[in-house]
This record gives structure tokens, sequence and C-alpha cells, in this order.
């Protein structure tokens, strides 16, 4: 999306995705940084701070360097399976999600709050609404129970304080971003963003069934270092009885089940679930420093320390180390598979630079690596088409309008639809990957 953004598109209305609008802008932004490695310096500065922040939110609890630094390491245990080579919705909400967590602990805690710290939690909320709008979570919990914390209170005075300045802070990104879209791309992003989602969430090309959901919901669940802040949160209710602590356990749970509304297990999902640990963790190995004999205190922490550090942290770090020479030595070499490459040379062959392709299926790195436009709105067609029928005949649609000299269909997705295209169109294969027919280029006959 972000490569035909920068060809003068606009996202939805000229090229349908469902994501919301600011992974679009921040991948913009990144190939205006370099084609190849802008996103990355992005990923790295976001993941820095994400750290950064989490590490401020054990050492906020009463967490020593040491022991802080454990909750942290504790919580991004997860990223190992969750990160699934980045660039992803749930990479970037990490921070905004860190940092409200850290403005909401500070104001329960301490009983601090400023007007930036305001508008910060509101920029934040909108940044993740507009990347994906079921992770703001930790806004839905706190925020609530701050209103009814006040309203309880009678203190309307500080209750329209709060909402003023968190409003603020959420139309500083809001507006530039509706006044960017105006009149012409806005229904398109209702449709794509609120409307197709809704589709998404309840069928989900059959995947958002009960059992689905069921089943995503512990898989997320039945992971360690969820598993030892869940249990730490239960702890906290029972023994500190905070109001603060009832409103977490709610959050962790609820951060969960909105995890799971699609029925998918995609592990990516489950990057969310990082900036809900630290918290939970760090209370427990405070309570284990505040312990009132310094020997069993010293050798309880340390036990703690030694188990996480061993049973969760280090068999990750220690995989993911091993693996860095290669990565290193590789670090020039194009990752592209050699049938990406092959395909992107065909079709740079036989098109002109701002010739529009096609590819039936979900390969989008084809466009990128033949730097080549899309035709029709849809530059995917699945799962989507599955989950809306109108999305594929509206695709088909515009083929039959557009004509693009170049079709290529991705190993598996060879279906009546497309045949049917094909022969009415008077195609021709050109090129197949092998005797199976696992990934075809077809060129119109009638081009020249």
């Amino acid at each position: 999306v972000a490569y035909m953004m920068r060809r003068g598109y606009m996202p939805y209305r000229d090229t349908f995705d469902h994501k919301g609008p600011l992974i679009y802008i921040l991948n913009y932004v990144g190939l205006y940084i370099d084609d190849r490695s802008g996103i990355w310096w992005i990923e790295l500065v976001f993941m820095t701070l994400l750290f950064f922040v989490l590490y401020r939110i054990a050492r906020l609890v009463g967490c020593r360097i040491v022991t802080a630094a454990v909750a942290v390491l504790t919580a991004t245990a997860l990223l190992f399976n969750a990160l699934q080579g980045g660039n992803l919705t749930e990479e970037f909400s990490m921070l905004f999600i860190a940092v409200s967590i850290y403005i909401f602990a500070d104001y329960f805690k301490n009983d601090r709050i400023s007007k930036a710290r305001l508008m910060v939690c509101g920029f934040c909320c909108c940044a993740v609404m507009f990347l994906r709008i079921n992770m703001c979570t930790v806004w839905l919990v706190f925020a609530l129970v701050v209103v009814g914390q006040q309203i309880a209170r009678r203190d309307f005075d500080k209750l329209k304080y709060f909402t003023m300045w968190f409003i603020a802070g959420l139309l500083v990104l809001l507006l530039p971003v509706l006044i960017w879209f105006g009149e012409g791309v806005l229904r398109s992003f209702w449709e794509c963003y609120i409307e197709f989602n809704g589709k998404y969430v309840k069928s989900g090309g059959g995947k958002a069934v009960f059992r689905n959901k069921w089943n995503a919901f512990f898989t997320f669940f039945n992971s360690t270092p969820f598993l030892i802040a869940f249990l730490c949160q239960i702890h906290h209710c029972i023994t500190r009885k905070k109001l603060f602590d009832y409103a977490y356990m709610v959050y962790l749970f609820l951060s969960l089940v909105f995890l799971c509304i699609s029925g998918r297990t995609y592990g990516h999902y489950g990057m969310i679930l990082v900036p809900t640990i630290v918290y939970p963790v760090a209370m427990m190995l405070k309570e284990l420093q505040e312990i009132s004999i310094k020997e069993v205190r010293t050798s309880l922490t340390a036990v703690v320390c030694i188990f996480l550090m061993f049973s969760v942290i280090l068999p990750d770090w220690a995989a993911q180390t091993a693996k860095v020479p290669e990565i290193y030595d590789n670090r020039e070499n194009d990752q592209r598979s050699w049938l990406t490459k092959k395909v992107a040379d065909i079709i740079k062959e036989n098109t002109g630079e701002d010739e529009p392709i096609s590819v039936y299926g979900n390969w989008d790195a084809i466009y990128v690596a033949a730097e080549r436009p899309h035709a029709t709105r849809y530059s995917y067609q699945f799962p989507i088409g599955t989950i809306s029928r109108a999305v594929m005949l509206e695709y088909l649609d515009q083929m039959r309008q557009e004509l693009p000299r170049i079709l290529v269909i991705q190993e598996g997705y060879y279906n009546d639809d497309i045949k049917g295209f094909i022969e009415e169109n008077h195609y021709s294969s050109i090129w197949e990957e092998d005797k199976q027919k696992k990934s075809m280029v077809f060129l119109r006959e009638d081009s020249e």
C-alpha cells in the first residue's frame, strides 16, 4: 500500500487493505528513508523505545535495576514466536500500549497526571485505533475506571479536565489523517476498516466460529510468560485489594478475549500481550525484594530470577543469538525467493514501469519486486474474497475493464473464477513453475 501511495494512489479507495492507516504511513516514511532498510530503522526505533518504557514500568512499581531487567526480558520472551519477521500492526502498537500502561499506573499509584500525559495517552489511543481497533483494550478498561472513579467522587471538574485533554491528544493524530483522506477516501476507509473488519470477525471465511475463538483463547493463554503474569496478577488482587490491580486483571483477560475475536491463531497476534506482562511480574519481584528477613528475601529473589532466566528468557535468546553470524554474513544478500525474483523478471521484460499488473492470490511481494503498480483496487484476493464474495466479483469486474497485460497466478489459487476470466479475455500462459502449474504467468494475447 505504501508503494502505491508513493505512486500517487490513496489507501482504501485505490488499493484495498483492511488494516489501519498508520501502518501505511509508517511504511511510506520507511520507503523514503531507504527502499530496502527504511522500515527496519523505524522498527528498530519503536522496539528500542518499547524496551525502555517497559523498563520504566518495572522501575515505577519499585523494582531494582536487575529485577526490572528480568521482568522486561520475561515479557519480551514472547517476541521470539510472535514477531514473525516484523512490520506488523501489533509490533508498532506495543509501544503505544506500554506508554499508556505507564501513565495509568503512575496515576493510580502516585496520583501523577498532567495535561501533557493526558494528551500523550489520547494520542497513543488514536495511534492504536489507526493500527487495529481490537488492540485498544488498555484505554477501554482504564479510561472507564477513571471515569467511574471521578463520578463516584462527584469530581466532575477533574473528569472534564481529563476528558478534554485526552481528546485533544487524540485529535493531534485524528485530524491530520481525516484531512489527508478528504471526503473522497473517508467512505472507502469506513467500508474497508470498519465494515469489512466487522465481517472478518463474524465470519472470517469460517474461522470466526466459537470453537475457533475458544481454541485461539487457550492457544495464546498457554504461553509461559503470560501464564506467569496472569497468576501473579491474581495474587496481587487477593493480597493487595487495590482498584488498579482489579482493573489490571480485567485488562489482562479482555486483552486475550479481543485478541481472539477473529478465531485465528496467527503468532503475531500475541505481540500485544508483551506490554501486559511487565507490571504483574515486576510487582511480584518487588514484593520479594520487600520481605523483612534479608537472607530470605535475597534467596527467594535470586531463585525466582534464576527460574525466569533459565526457563523463560535464556532458551530463546540463546537460540536466536546462534543465528546472528549467519544473518550478518547474509546482510547484503537479496532475501527474496528464487520464484519471486523469476516472476518479477518476467514481468519487467513484458511491461513498462507504470503499467499495472495483477497477481491472483496473496502475493504482494511481486509488485514490489517487479516495481509495478497493481491493476484494479485489489492487489490480493484471498482471504478477503472468501469473506466477502462482493470483493471477488468487484475484482473480476474491474479486471474486465482494465485488462492488464500480465496476470500472475499464485500457487494454489488456479480456480474456476480465474480460469473463466482467462478464457474469456484471451490470456495465454507464458511461464509455469513446473508441469504441476504451481505458479503461472499469463500474457494477454492481443497486447503488443
